[in-house]
């Protein structure tokens, strides 16, 4: 509406200022953003990492994707065998589950996306897929009758392993933050943390950019010294 009254041409600049004045207050406002990623990045990563050793061990696999991945969890639930590519060790994300549980033939942003994973993690998808016996047509992470995994569960293994671990809670989405971060920490730039996470507007992944340096603990400006 406010972008309405600008455009109007038949009413005075002064008119059209006092409409925006009045239309201002009835916007939305946006939720502040609140640190949810590993603070500690790599420490933290691998103390939730390490949690897998020796608890869940059949859920490694599927949430150290979500993780390398910087997966959505709908693109995570999607995910089919055939999206795995062990000789690039790339997944093709060209689907989603949404929140009903329904399989989607589009991802968020309505495009297709190829993910990296690291290298020695690949294998341990492959090993995976081929302990599981699963085909290129299955989901590759499956719950009740090799449908796709739930997002519950999910949410159950993340919440009790960072407990496991001793740290902070954080989202599922969470996860994908963390990644995010790690990349930045390793001196990726933002255009290739905006094509690993899948944002169609580099708005998006600068803002949790911005966000990320901001939470950082500062260091003393003596130490530049």
């Amino acid at each position: 509406v406010i972008d309405f009254a600008r455009s109007r041409k038949i009413i005075t600049r002064e008119y059209a200022d006092e409409a925006i004045d009045l239309l201002k207050p009835l916007r939305t406002p946006k939720k502040e953003l609140k640190d949810n990623f590993f603070s500690n990045g790599k420490e933290d990563a691998d103390k939730f990492i390490a949690t897998f050793d020796t608890e869940d061990k059949e859920y490694r696999v599927p949430i150290l994707t979500l993780f390398y991945g910087a997966l959505r969890i709908g693109e995570f639930q999607g995910l089919k065998v055939k999206c795995f590519d062990k000789n690039s060790g790339t997944l093709l994300i060209v689907g989603q589950v949404d929140p009903h549980g329904n399989y989607k033939s589009y991802t968020k942003t309505r495009s297709e996306r190829v993910v990296k994973l690291p290298d020695l993690f690949v294998s341990e998808v492959q090993k995976y897929i081929e302990e599981n016996k699963l085909l290129p047509n299955d989901y590759l992470f499956f719950g009740v009758k090799k449908d796709h995994i739930a997002r519950t569960t999910i949410r159950r293994i993340v919440d009790k392993h960072l407990k496991l671990a001793d740290l902070p809670h954080i989202t599922i989405h969470g996860l994908r933050h963390s990644f995010a971060t790690r990349m930045f920490d390793n001196g990726y730039d933002i255009r290739e943390v905006q094509k690993q996470l899948g944002h169609s507007n580099m708005e998006t992944t600068m803002k949790y950019y911005i966000h990320y340096t901001n939470s950082k603990r500062k260091k003393d400006f003596n130490d530049l010294l």
